[in-house]
């Protein structure tokens, strides 16, 4: 969940975490009011629903496959070529 909010400037353009946005928070707001609007709005399942979010979890789970596990995948993937190439 939300551990820590940090009050710091931030550069508009070159942020990329403005694909959710909240409502009603102004450019001053609290730690308290920022808090507030993360549990109101469930920014955390809207993040974990984004394809960003997605992508980082596909990654870690790669990391976690052993041998065999990749082993597997590698054997599932030539499978499906040879279906998909008939």
């Amino acid at each position: 969940m939300l551990k820590v909010l940090l009050h710091h400037s931030l550069i508009y353009f070159t942020n990329t975490y403005f694909f959710i946005l909240f409502q009603g928070i102004k450019r001053n707001a609290t730690t308290k009011s920022l808090e507030k609007a993360w549990k109101d709005e469930n920014t955390l399942a809207t993040w974990s629903k984004s394809a960003w979010a997605q992508k980082i979890d596909k990654k870690n789970k790669r990391k976690e496959l052993t041998d065999f596990d990749r082993f597997k995948v590698m054997m599932a993937k030539k499978e499906r070529a040879k279906l998909v190439k008939k």
